[in-house]
């Protein structure tokens, strides 16, 4: 592996997260909302942007290859374990 694909890597590795991160995030809120019956319109509208986030994260990553959809999904696991092990400190 170059270092040009390492960089690559990373790089989409980051941007997976980032997605995950705010995927799993708005996730928590959305989940929150219903719960509480608070504003149910904003949810479903949450709900679909998250939706769409991560697809088209996903589509556009997708287009470059095999390795960044891969690092991309590793970085997205990894927000989502950071927001699960944050939502379970807070509770």
């Amino acid at each position: 592996m170059s270092m040009e694909q390492i960089a690559e890597f990373i790089i989409y590795a980051l941007a997976g997260l980032v997605a995950g991160l705010v995927y799993f995030s708005v996730l928590y809120r959305v989940v929150q909302m219903h719960v509480s019956g608070d504003r149910p319109a904003i949810a479903i509208l949450l709900h679909f942007g998250r939706l769409a986030l991560a697809v088209g994260t996903f589509l556009g990553i997708a287009m470059q290859g095999a390795l960044p959809l891969l690092a991309a999904l590793i970085g997205f696991l990894a927000g989502r374990y950071a927001v699960t092990h944050w939502v379970k400190v807070q509770a």
